[in-house]
């Protein structure tokens, strides 16, 4: 660079008799050409300060303000100064214009050259960009700076209603009670007839407590300690009558002829057991499930259903026998859910009897969210062999009168031994079929286990992806 070139034109001088900003130019009378020498001494002198800052590296930028016109060489009079101190540092200050529009030091007489223009690179794996110089080394540290955001998301607190029974659903409640961003409600099923449940029905003519009991448990904050305790089964004592139940449904039973009122027992449960949600009987009213299969034949009772299929009858039908209502209390929790999960359980005998309690369908009919099904890991026995994720779709579709918008379905294959001991049971890994348009299919590795049980995280964390996406983004 030829450090005493002369000056394009005059310069502009700010005089000490003027105001700020107010030139003295050519139009004037006299010109002090020492002051002309002190301005190019400086001048001179900045720019050998700013060449050696570069060559060192020290030079870094801040995030660019909105570009400004170039000035022009040998403007003095208004340019933009670096102050002595930020001369020391290395550093440029922020209002100082950095890229190509920027003004550089360099060796062609103080014209900025191509190497020293800002470029912006796609750097992988973090989501963002990389900005950088051309050809920058050592002297050129790069900026790193976040891509251009997408659409807002703003997370807020999502009142998520699941629905189920048996097994399968505390395997989603437990895993969805961890989310900060969810209120989760189990609404379950009241119509089992077998084990401890069945017989405290029978017996004492109180609600079956067994679907309710392993919801609460599942939303418990201790579950497993709470689960060691109460779906503990007594031994045959003294008293034989006790032996054989839970302490968990014995607790429930004897809560409910307590109170009278089974959803008072239910809500005391879950304050005794401190959890995280809330669980909704769907009825408090008694019933059984009935079943009709393809043959003619006639079932009552849930157990004696599950044993139809599993001896080869197909369901073609199913009923409550007497009918009855949805609870209140519950048909408003329904109303206020932002979205419905149903499932995983067994699909006649946990899934589809709750959508045949009068009022459920309409309280269904005012969320305003998605329906998510998640499909089951298994077949159920010889009576739905060829049975897919999409008969699912379709009839819990045809059940609630509104479309399923998104069905989760595993692709994972257990080891060859545990397909085995389920074969022998004439069980086999559901198939998706062909899905019904407008439903969306969310696949993915579930079973994790060497028994038909979904992997809690990954069901909880494939429904938060599903929710967060339709409801959040």
């Amino acid at each position: 660079m030829a450090l005493g070139a002369r000056l394009a034109r005059p310069p502009q001088v700010v005089g000490a008799h003027r105001q700020p900003g107010e030139g003295v130019g050519p139009g004037h009378h006299h010109v002090v050409r020492d002051d002309v020498v002190v301005l190019e001494r400086e001048r001179v002198e900045r720019a050998r300060e700013l060449v050696a800052a570069e060559q060192q590296g020290h030079v870094q930028a801040g995030p660019p303000p909105p570009v400004h016109a170039p000035e022009t060489r040998g403007e003095v009079g208004q340019r933009q100064r670096i102050d002595e101190g930020q001369r020391v540092a290395g550093h440029v200050p922020a209002g100082r214009p950095i890229g190509p529009q920027a003004r550089t030091v360099s060796d062609d007489g103080g014209e900025p050259r191509a190497e020293d223009g800002l470029e912006v690179r796609r750097k992988p794996g973090i989501g963002g960009a990389e900005i950088g110089r051309e050809g920058a080394g050592e002297g050129h540290p790069d900026i790193v700076q976040m891509e251009e955001p997408g659409p807002d998301m703003r997370l807020r607190l999502l009142n998520v209603g699941c629905f189920g029974g048996g097994t399968g659903l505390p395997s989603l409640l437990g895993g969805l009670k961890n989310n900060p961003w969810l209120h989760v409600n189990a609404v379950v099923t009241m119509f089992d007839s077998g084990g401890s449940s069945g017989q405290l029905r029978d017996e004492l003519g109180v609600l079956p407590p067994g679907d309710v009991l392993r919801c609460a448990l599942a939303l418990a904050p201790n579950e497993a300690e709470a689960r060691r305790v109460l779906l503990a089964r007594l031994p045959t004592l003294e008293h034989s009558r006790l032996g054989g139940h839970t302490g968990g449904n014995l607790l429930l039973s004897m809560m409910e002829q307590y109170s009278g009122d089974f959803l008072a027992a239910v809500e005391g449960l879950r304050a005794l057991l401190g959890c995280q949600g809330r669980v909704w009987p769907v009825s408090v009213e008694r019933a059984s499930l009935c079943a009709e299969y393809s043959d003619g034949r006639r079932t009552r009772g849930e157990v004696e259903v599950d044993a139809g299929q599993a001896r080869g009858g197909r369901v073609e039908r199913i009923w409550l026998e007497p009918p009855v209502s949805i609870h209140p209390a519950a048909a408003e929790a329904v109303r206020a859910f932002d979205a419905v999960v149903i499932g995983p359980g067994s699909f006649y005998t946990s899934l589809m009897p709750i959508f045949l309690v009068q009022g459920v369908v309409e309280a269904l009919a005012a969320v305003r969210g998605p329906v998510i099904l998640i499909a089951n890991l298994l077949t159920e026995g010889r009576g739905m062999q060829g049975f897919t994720a999409a008969e699912a779709v379709e009839r819990i579709a045809s059940a609630i009168r509104r479309p399923v918008d998104v069905v989760i379905h595993n692709t994972g294959v257990p080891p060859p031994d545990t397909l085995a001991r389920y074969a022998f049971e004439h069980k086999e890994p559901l198939p998706l079929g062909c899905v019904p348009a407008g439903c969306e299919v969310v696949s993915g590795d579930f079973w994790s286990r060497d028994i038909a049980r979904h992997d809690r995280r990954r069901l909880a964390y494939a429904v938060w992806t599903v929710l967060s996406q339709r409801l959040l983004a």
